[in-house]
């Protein structure tokens, strides 16, 4: 099970420089290769840049993709959760949308996999840190 990060739909939906790798990691989903968990928080962070830079049509079709994946999960945490997630932000040494990211894979025992170096600073890290492959 893979944890992915926000940071790899954004390669992949604003054509950056790692476009590829996340297009390539992306159709092993699709294609029920691996299985995958986004954190709620991603799905509604991505939703909101999308229809700023295009629009609600774009969230429509990006929601109708994700639909289709049946080994893409998306967990929804609790305000216990939440309270828990803030409350080890700082152990962990993760601003909290990072530390929703990690609490997620935890939860799932999930490896992470994201282009963001702030997981290699973790401290005591429990999770496995991943580029997509």
């Amino acid at each position: 099970m893979y944890l992915v990060d926000t940071n790899v739909f954004l390669e992949l939906l604003l054509n950056r420089s790692n476009v590829k790798l996340a297009y390539n990691f992306f159709r092993k989903i699709e294609t029920e290769r691996i299985k995958a968990v986004i954190s709620s928080f991603t799905l509604h962070s991505i939703e909101v840049l999308l229809e700023r830079k295009r629009s609600l049509n774009e969230v429509v079709k990006f929601l109708s993709v994700l639909e289709q994946w049946k080994n893409l999960k998306v967990y929804q945490t609790n305000l216990a959760e939440e309270k828990l997630i803030a409350e080890n932000a700082n152990r962990w040494n993760l601003d909290f949308d990072d530390a929703v990211q990690y609490y997620v894979a935890l939860k799932h025992g999930a490896k992470i996999v994201t282009f963001d170096r702030h997981f290699q600073k973790v401290k005591g890290k429990q999770v496995a840190i991943l580029e997509p492959f």
